[in-house]
């Protein structure tokens, strides 16, 4: 059920001056874990 709750994020992919960002809603209920979840994926793996 989470899968789902994180895909169906209102969310939109950006890209500006060769950096990409995901910009989030702060009104989705999930905002907060959602962006959580990302730093703690980017701090075991930075690219």
């Amino acid at each position: 059920m989470l899968r789902f709750r994180l895909f169906a994020a209102p969310a939109r992919y950006v890209r500006h001056a060769r950096t990409r960002t995901l910009k989030i809603s702060t009104a989705w209920p999930w905002a907060r874990d959602l962006v959580t979840a990302l730093t703690l994926l980017q701090v075991l793996h930075p690219a």
